[in-house]
């Protein structure tokens, strides 16, 4: 699979272009190998936040759902393009305040530079703020996200593994955009399909392969 199937201008690209609240919606099975942490980065890679030519800026990931040394390992990949990445491994008190959208608006203020804002999950958000997971907090957390982005101007790519689909419609009624993410019949469980929703853009879907090699999602067909 080439790496520039994607072309310019495609429904994906113009989407992370954007700023704006998108929803990453993922099985809690399909955790592994199908990551948001790499399908957020192959987002970003394709429309250009991770250049740093890119006059998108730098890329903020909140990475919680995967082991640092995973991490890592993903990000090593990327090689020229790991100085647009600051990672942050763990969320608790005190990290970004007792609120991440509070600790992150003044975190945007001081570095403005920031345009893609990667939060994998909003649920250990939640669980590093409250204790526990909870639907009515994550929701609220969502819309005061949004409204963070939308103050700054930035895109968030937010990833969300809840099995329950009533608090799913409720996650992505908040959303611009939404990516959900659903496992295709194949042989060697490596192909996806990506549907793409929003109140702005077409319905579309794409076939995603993964390259597991590189960390990487291919972009094979758009429909």
């Amino acid at each position: 699979m080439s790496d520039n199937i994607m072309k310019t201008g495609s429904s994906v690209e113009k989407i992370v272009a954007m700023p704006g609240l998108n929803l990453i919606i993922i099985s809690r099975k399909q955790h592994e190998p199908c990551s948001a942490l790499s399908i957020s980065l192959s987002i970003a890679d394709v429309a250009g936040f991770l250049k740093r030519e890119s006059v998108h800026g730098r890329t903020l990931v909140f990475s919680l759902e995967n082991a640092k040394k995973k991490v890592e390992q993903m990000l090593a990949q990327y090689n020229a393009m790991l100085g647009d990445i600051t990672v942050v491994y763990a969320h608790r008190k005190g990290t970004f305040g007792n609120k991440i959208e509070d600790g992150l608006d003044v975190f945007l203020q001081d570095n403005p530079q920031l345009k893609l804002i990667v939060i994998d999950s909003i649920e250990k958000i939640v669980e590093g703020e409250t204790g526990q997971m909870k639907y009515d907090v994550a929701y609220n957390k969502l819309c005061a996200l949004k409204e963070v982005a939308s103050k700054h101007g930035v895109t968030l790519l937010v990833a969300t593994y809840i099995g329950d689909p009533e608090n799913i419609d409720k996650f992505a009624d908040v959303a611009d955009t939404v990516l959900k993410v659903i496992e295709n019949s194949s042989q060697n469980g490596e192909e996806y399909t990506l549907c793409i929703s929003g109140k702005n853009i077409s319905r579309t879907k794409v076939s995603v392969g993964f390259d597991a090699g590189r960390c990487r999602w291919n972009w094979v067909t758009a429909r």
